[in-house]
């Protein structure tokens, strides 16, 4: 596999997995399809191409072996391509929940490249980022994978299909998640800015 982190992300997965046996050239073609979503769901989990095309192989290669132990179980999937990319994302999740937390401590130094950034453009769209941020890091689970999935380009349609409802409960089920994460933060902002009573003084 290899993958290129700029421009279009080059990808290539073994037609054989680790024991030899070929790959189903349909399950191939799928993987190769869900790529680009793969890499975009795995970039906004601070993962990197490496980390998304290891991933993709591993599903195409364990539902190949599925598919020819239990042929049942392969008739009964109805999109190859939405299978792969949830078996993919899965894994991509199951690797970050076994990493440990780091935090990066930077310096005054990091922030110089900005000084002179005088662009109305560029400051809106580095507030709407960090905004979006903060709002990701209050979504439940399920919430921020709906999320990244439309970021990825599934429709709502599309989604609702995978998770086997109508697009309008996706859609609902996000909104909802979206409002608690709001309010979530509301409720921080609260205690924030609650004002702390001076020492010796009774409130």
């Amino acid at each position: 596999m290899s993958g290129d982190a700029e421009g279009n992300p080059a990808l290539w997965i073994s037609p054989r997995d680790e024991l030899g046996r070929a790959v189903d050239e349909e399950i191939l073609a799928a993987a190769y399809r869900v790529w680009k979503r793969v890499v975009t769901y795995a970039q906004a989990q601070g993962q990197d191409t490496a980390r998304a095309a290891e991933a993709l192989e591993v599903a195409a290669h364990s539902l190949a072996a599925l598919a020819e132990r239990h042929p049942q179980a392969r008739a009964r999937i109805k999109s190859l391509d939405y299978y792969i990319f949830w078996a993919a994302a899965r894994r991509i999740d199951r690797a970050i929940s076994r990493e440990p937390e780091i935090d990066f401590l930077g310096s005054t130094d990091d922030l110089t490249p900005y000084a002179g950034a005088q662009d109305a453009a560029w400051v809106a769209r580095l507030e709407r980022d960090l905004l979006l941020g903060e709002i990701i890091g209050y979504m439940n689970a399920q919430t921020r994978r709906l999320f990244v999935m439309r970021r990825s380009g599934y429709s709502w349609d599309e989604i609702g299909k995978t998770l086997g409802t109508s697009a309008v409960d996706v859609q609902t089920y996000f909104s909802k998640g979206v409002a608690n994460a709001r309010r979530r933060i509301e409720r921080r902002s609260e205690k924030s800015s609650g004002e702390t009573p001076s020492p010796g003084r009774r409130e």
